[in-house]
């Protein structure tokens, strides 16, 4: 089958932030689920926040980068406070119930995407079709490691990719269960190799990672030009990685971001509880019940996140700091992820769904999910 990508969710007016880590020190982390998103506040007047920092660095590493950006336009309103959505009755597993019947309210069309960019899947936690390659050596980013699927451009497909950054001091080999399935399912990811202790340089070695990213697109020589699609990017982390990736939230070329069991609040890693206000893009924040290193931090970061930004915060039960990686394809926050990513970088209705409705699946059973502007 041949897969064409559609343009039509490029421009997504809903913007999730999901929270759900709060420690007090950043460690190592669990991973989250993806509630509901309806609707979203209007997003005209956001484009100034924080300024843009691509291309220049900041007086911290990068973090405060572009600070001149224009003032926020008064467009779009956020969703009012937070209402939880909770658990309730019903089982987790079976699919998503309620929720509104037509998903094109995502993407701005009339009709969902029934052109794939992705090759479907029964359900975003199964394991994608593709074999998959994993390329320790990058020319130019020798500080990463690429995992995608062993052909590339399999079926025309330009590739939808996730740069990511690991908990404090870990490696890349704690998350290839989930990052392996993603990567078996169309995406590329690109993972540093060995996380510092520190968010600082994580937030710059991101960015240099975005670069390069960008820069195999625009290159003809390079293997993966036209194979990456450079308008379909996410960012992520967990833990300290999570911190870190609110240094880059303002990117203008990056389309959402993951955040799991990792808060900026409280300054971890020396970063700015500032970073918090940068947030323009779809965001999900996911956290376990029982982190008691990351909940309240993620707790805190969902209030203070800007109002006029739609937030989607799910919280999984019993679920700690580290638990659900060591699962098959990442556990519960792989399929999360999965389907998060398979509705903001590949616009498939089927996975919008989870997350919207009051009843929609990511918000009953196992989760607890609070959300704004959705």
């Amino acid at each position: 089958m041949h897969y064409e990508r559609s343009r039509n969710g490029v421009a997504l007016i809903a913007l999730l932030a999901v929270s759900c880590s709060s420690s007090k020190e950043a460690g190592d982390g669990g991973a989250g689920a993806m509630p509901a998103i309806s609707g979203a506040g209007g997003i005209s007047g956001i484009s100034g926040l924080g300024g843009q920092p691509s291309g220049g660095s900041g007086a911290t590493g990068g973090v405060l980068a572009g600070t001149s950006g224009g003032a926020a336009g008064q467009g779009g309103v956020g969703g009012v406070s937070g209402t939880m959505a909770n658990s309730g009755g019903g089982d987790p597993n079976t699919g998503g119930t309620s929720g509104p019947d037509d998903a094109s309210v995502l993407d701005g069309s009339d009709e969902p995407s029934d052109t794939p960019i992705l090759p479907p899947l029964d359900d975003p936690g199964d394991t994608g079709p593709f074999a998959i390659q994993v390329v320790e050596s990058l020319e130019g980013l020798s500080t990463h490691i690429l995992i995608a699927p062993e052909e590339l451009g399999q079926g025309g497909i330009e590739h939808p990719v996730l740069v990511w950054i690991n908990g404090a001091g870990a490696s890349s080999s704690s998350y290839r269960n989930m990052h392996d399935n993603l990567a078996a399912q169309g995406f590329v990811i690109v993972d540093d190799k060995q996380s510092t202790f520190e968010a600082i340089p994580e937030i710059d070695s991101q960015r240099a990672a975005i670069d390069w990213v960008i820069a195999q697109t625009e290159d003809a020589s390079s293997a993966y030009f036209g194979k990456l699609d450079a308008a379909r990017i996410a960012i992520g982390g967990h833990s300290l990685g999570s911190v870190a990736s609110f240094g880059n939230v303002a990117d203008a070329r990056i389309v959402t971001s993951v955040h799991i069991a990792g808060g900026v609040t409280g300054n971890p890693g020396g970063v700015d509880n500032a970073l918090i206000t940068a947030l323009q893009k779809p965001t999900l924040f996911l956290c376990g019940s029982a982190d008691a290193n990351g909940l309240g931090r993620v707790e805190d970061d969902f209030a203070a996140a800007p109002a006029e930004v739609p937030l989607f915060f799910a919280v999984l039960d019993g679920v700690g700091h580290t638990d659900e990686f060591n699962a098959d394809n990442g556990g519960r926050w792989g399929r999360i992820v999965s389907a998060w990513l398979r509705w903001q970088l590949a616009d498939e209705a089927s996975s919008a769904v989870l997350f919207m409705g009051d009843s929609c699946e990511l918000c009953i059973g196992d989760w607890v999910a609070m959300k704004r502007g959705l």
